[in-house]
């Protein structure tokens, strides 16, 4: 009897399977997750920094009457001086060489958007639903010229001075990937806080035909609730989805948050790097399951044969030399067949 290939076969199997996806820039953080990224049948893509290059920029600076674009440039860029957001960037960047006003008192609303004081007044920047819930009127405000613009809504005190249009392209191998998770057979999903008409152009572009639009942090959790979920995101207001999630994946370029919460860790900005992990997890789990039926096999054959069982009966009997063999040999083919998956390779 060896009990070697039983105690060898779920852990050598992990050892090289997360060895491999390191090699390819992918993290796990724990054997128990491989686990759980074999069994995913839905997967969750944020969209800004995610799904898309996260590296947006400003297309338009639309103003209401009586109020000019420096104006309404600087106040936005005001309010946005000490977000990290990628958005906050893009404004911060296009409004270089304006006057700044000072700006006191900032506060983050989570999946609605900013706010600051400024002389005293209150300054917001964000969503026109949050706008709207604070009772100020935006029906003055311009539409995008192209659906898969971001216009975000600034208010000074109670009063809307106009919006700020801001794109961010999709990334390059984001319809690839797509691709790919839909021929493992898995249902994809773009979940964002963004406009409707906004994740339903990016989504169309990327190939995705599920979308959840205008989602907060709460509405986000409340989706990928549940067995079998993945969700991919930067740790901009999808911290806690990523948790939340049975597999949260985070991307390498991600806040501090994400990459502590999630047990998975893109180190390469590539979305094809998500059904390779999803891939590699699943033929880790087969080689853990060959193993192990293996072992079992083995052992459940060998020691009765060992012990003499079938001596009696068939005349069979096991040399002690021809048994120690057999117990190395059992190791060496469950070490040998796990060693298979540092040849793992996709075609994507």
């Amino acid at each position: 009897a060896c009990p070697c290939a039983l105690g060898l076969a779920t852990p050598v199997a992990i050892l090289v399977g997360t060895g491999r996806g390191a090699d390819l820039g992918i993290l796990f953080k724990g054997g128990d997750v491989v686990e759980h990224l074999a069994k995913a049948k839905r997967v969750f893509f944020d969209k800004t920094g995610t799904l898309t290059q996260g590296a947006p920029r400003v297309t338009t600076v639309s103003p209401v009457m009586g109020v000019d674009e420096e104006t309404l440039l600087g106040f936005a860029a005001a309010v946005e001086t000490g977000s990290e957001h990628p958005l906050a960037r893009a404004i911060l960047e296009h409004a270089k060489g304006i006057a700044i006003p000072e700006a006191r008192l900032f506060r983050a609303r989570t999946g609605q958007g900013v706010e600051a004081r400024i002389d005293g007044i209150k300054v917001r920047l964000g969503t026109e639903a949050w706008l709207q819930e604070e009772g100020i009127d935006t029906s003055s405000a311009a539409a995008p010229a192209r659906p898969n613009r971001t216009p975000l809504f600034l208010a000074h005190g109670e009063k809307f001075l106009g919006t700020i249009s801001v794109e961010d392209a999709l990334r390059a191998e984001a319809s690839r990937a797509v691709a790919a998770l839909d021929k493992l057979g898995l249902e994809v999903n773009l979940l964002s806080g963004d406009r409707r008409s906004v994740v339903q152009a990016i989504a169309e572009e990327a190939g995705i035909s599920r979308t959840i639009a205008e989602a907060n942090p709460k509405d986000k959790l409340a989706a990928v609730e549940g067995e079998g979920t993945v969700m991919v995101g930067d740790g901009m207001n999808d911290a806690p989805a990523l948790a939340a999630a049975s597999v949260g994946i985070a991307m390498g370029q991600g806040t501090g948050v994400a990459l502590e919460s999630a047990p998975v860790v893109l180190l390469h900005e590539d979305l094809r790097a998500v059904p390779r992990a999803i891939e590699l997890a699943r033929q880790t789990l087969s080689v853990i399951r060959q193993n192990l039926v293996w072992a079992f096999l083995f052992n459940l054959l060998g020691i009765p044969l060992a012990a003499g069982v079938f001596y009696p009966v068939f005349g069979w009997s096991l040399h002690p030399m021809f048994a120690a063999g057999a117990m190395a040999l059992s190791s060496v083919l469950v070490v040998t067949n796990a060693l298979r998956l540092r040849r793992f390779r996709t075609a994507y």
